[in-house]
């Protein structure tokens, strides 16, 4: 459908994306009018390739994966003119995927990163037109390089070029207003000859891959699919230490039992791990009481042993010294008392 504007929307990205880079504050590693090595590997389906043969890659073939690798999996050959080119360079930026996602969320269009009939209509019913379509995914496309706060290779180091790409504007004044890909992508949706397009220049940040794993913690958070995990997480902390698992017959001590047994450990206090041994020989008296074991060959003599020598350890405690004298102390009162 918008084809035409294919070539058009080439000599655009080469304009962004031109030369040989290999920046440590661009994820991509080697790169050639912005095809990373890795994306060279896969298209000529090689292991590797050396940063010698990135910066030999030639323009024929830097279009050819253009073509294959971002065009139509941006959705170029199904979006209207002006949005296909907004799109590709999103997708060459940051991924097809991540530019298809972006605009799904801007129309309201499941959120599948693939364009279909359902996107397209959420696209043509959009209020406003292509023209709003093309200012909103744009706005978001920002949104979203902002939120990439890695000091090294994030937002804080090429925000300025990639700002200057969007929307072609500098934010320190130092480059002279661009039509930038905004604006670009209106001039196409207007006439999708690009008789009227203009290229721009950008500083070499601009081409910096705009990597989600750059992604701020505070970002992530305010998703609301990244509460998913984090809160299975909490909750089977929770549930570990709220329940019957191995934890509270184990480490956590009794106030009671621990007071009367005359341990050192205070109430809600954890054990040392060493402490756990004696517990499992029969020996402490300080945490709860252990589940019943499996009932497989043996599993009955061995736990019939293990309450054995707790009781035995009972009656040792109960003829202690302390309480001989005690229960003397009881029988004199109550010998006394029949006497009167």
């Amino acid at each position: 459908m918008a084809r035409e504007t294919l070539p058009v929307a080439l000599e655009l990205m080469f304009g962004d994306e031109g030369g040989y880079s290999n920046r440590a504050s661009d994820r991509g590693g080697p790169t050639k009018y912005g095809i990373t090595h890795t994306t060279i590997v896969a298209h000529r389906g090689v292991s590797s390739v050396t940063a010698d043969q990135v910066k030999g890659l030639t323009k024929m073939e830097a279009e050819d994966i253009y073509r294959r690798s971002y065009w139509g999996q941006s959705g170029g050959d199904l979006l209207p003119p002006g949005l296909d080119y907004a799109a590709f360079d999103f997708g060459v930026n940051s991924g097809p995927a991540r530019a298809v996602k972006t605009l799904q969320k801007v129309v309201g269009a499941r959120e599948d990163g693939h364009v279909g009939e359902q996107t397209l209509a959420a696209v043509r019913r959009y209020p406003g037109g292509v023209g709003a379509v093309i200012r909103e995914h744009c706005a978001a496309r920002m949104a979203y390089l902002r939120s990439l706060t890695n000091p090294q290779t994030g937002f804080p180091v090429n925000g300025r070029g990639w700002t200057i790409r969007v929307i072609g504007k500098d934010p320190k004044k130092q480059w002279a207003d661009q039509p930038g890909v905004i604006g670009n992508a209106l001039r196409l949706a207007a006439n999708a000859s690009g008789s009227d397009v203009e290229k721009t220049q950008t500083p070499p940040e601009a081409g910096a891959k705009a990597d989600s794993r750059d992604t701020g913690l505070g970002e992530v958070l305010k998703k609301p699919e990244a509460w998913g995990p984090l809160g299975g997480l909490l909750s089977a902390g929770g549930a570990l230490f709220a329940g019957n698992g191995p934890v509270q017959w184990l480490w956590p001590l009794r106030s009671s039992q621990a007071s009367a047994s005359g341990c050192t450990t205070s109430s809600g206090a954890f054990a040392r791990l060493g402490d756990v041994q004696p517990y499992l020989s029969g020996r402490w008296r300080c945490c709860r009481r252990p589940r019943r074991l499996p009932r497989h060959a043996g599993g009955q003599r061995r736990l019939a042993a293990a309450r054995g020598a707790r009781r035995g350890q009972g009656r040792r405690a109960r003829r202690s010294p302390s309480s001989h004298h005690e229960s003397n102390r009881r029988t004199d009162q109550c010998s006394g008392s029949r006497s009167r």
